[in-house]
């Protein structure tokens, strides 16, 4: 499900061009999802043009952490 609606109408170009499943929130946190892995998670509370965060857009600050079992 994440992998076709995680990030709403930006899915599919997310989809093809990581090939990770992933979730965003209106908040402007965001994970993604290394099945079997780990786990990516990051707030950047910028919105790109469709009012959906976006983090490959450049500006503003980015906070993250990443954890494997």
């Amino acid at each position: 499900m994440m992998m076709l609606s995680g990030l709403y109408e930006e899915s599919g170009r997310w989809a093809y061009t990581t090939g990770l499943p992933a979730k965003t929130g209106v908040g402007g946190g965001m994970v993604a999802i290394v099945p079997g892995t780990l786990a990516i998670a990051a707030f950047f509370p910028r919105l790109n043009q469709a009012g959906k965060q976006h983090p490959c857009d450049g500006g503003g600050s980015a906070r993250g952490s990443a954890a494997a079992d």
